[in-house]
């Protein structure tokens, strides 16, 4: 019972401490709060379908399974943080010419990394080890609902809600401070150069 409880509490912290991580990555990379948030619930979408597969599997919670939980959050971040960047990136004024830009940019490559990760990991459930067998299917269902969360569910939300130039600036904290910030530091950085000079 002592070392299922660690398993289990083990599982649930690298879980949550990855898709934490994720938001935090995102959120500084995209500067966009509703992207980063976005993510986060794809992320934790992503984990809890993984998760019910596990249980439809009958998997029992031990050390193999606890191991996958735990780097679970690293494999499932992949394709919704290239979504994420290529809508970012975008400098189309709408949203639905910004979700199409994405999926022109980084579709295919997204849809070929989904290919060939289950590809490969479909050799893994060959093996003998059940390490290994247990690690592929967890690979190829979470690339694969990865995959399918976020062209499917985060481009979808991409679409509704998505930061464009129609959005407010309080909608796009922190992208939209930091403009200011870098003008209120350069002006106080011009008047000491000036200060100094004098």
């Amino acid at each position: 019972m002592h070392t299922q409880s660690i398993f289990r509490t083990s599982a649930i912290l690298g879980s949550s401490v990855g898709t934490v991580l994720a938001f935090v990555v995102i959120l500084l990379a995209t500067q966009q709060i509703i992207i980063a948030l976005s993510s986060f619930v794809t992320i934790a979408c992503i984990l809890v379908s993984v998760l019910a597969m596990m249980r439809i599997a009958n998997y029992e919670l031990g050390t193999i399974t606890s191991i996958c939980i735990t780097i679970l959050a690293g494999f499932a971040v992949d394709y919704v943080v290239h979504l994420a960047h290529a809508f970012n990136h975008s400098n189309r004024p709408t949203r639905a010419e910004k979700v199409q830009e994405a999926f022109d940019v980084i579709g295919v490559s997204v849809l070929s990394g989904m290919v060939t990760s289950v590809l490969a990991a479909m050799v893994l459930l060959t093996c003998s080890l059940q390490f290994f067998a247990k690690f592929g299917f967890f690979l190829i269902f979470t690339v694969v609902l990865a995959w399918i969360w976020g062209n499917c569910f985060f481009m979808s939300v991409m679409r509704v809600i998505g930061p464009d130039s129609s959005t407010s600036w309080l909608l796009q904290i922190p992208g939209s401070i930091l403009p200011s910030l870098r003008q209120v530091f350069n002006g106080k950085s011009v008047k000491l150069t000036a200060a100094n000079q004098e």
